[in-house]
């Protein structure tokens, strides 16, 4: 099915897979440049201000930071779960 409506879309050219090949990588690129975007993000707002809830040995080590960042951008899903439960037992407790 999905063949056939490329066929369709690329009719004029000679080769009818030629759309899908182009399609991929450049999808997986931009799904990977979002996530570097958000992970950025995440790294700047989280060590400027939720590192020290997170780690509180990390309060007034600021040569820590810059070590951090990467990871931060790297596993940004997992810092701001890991975020949120200690903000919930927070307001719990």
């Amino acid at each position: 099915m999905i063949s056939a409506l490329l066929f369709m879309l690329n009719s004029s050219h000679k080769r009818p897979f030629i759309f899908c090949s182009f399609i991929m990588p450049e999808t997986i690129v931009l799904i990977l440049e979002y996530y570097g975007w958000a992970g950025l993000a995440v790294a700047v707002i989280f060590l400027l201000y939720g590192i020290d809830r997170v780690v509180p040995s990390a309060r007034g080590v600021f040569l820590f930071r810059p070590l951090v960042a990467p990871g931060v951008v790297l596993i940004w899903p997992l810092v701001l779960w890991r975020w949120w439960l200690l903000a919930k037992d927070e307001k719990g407790a």
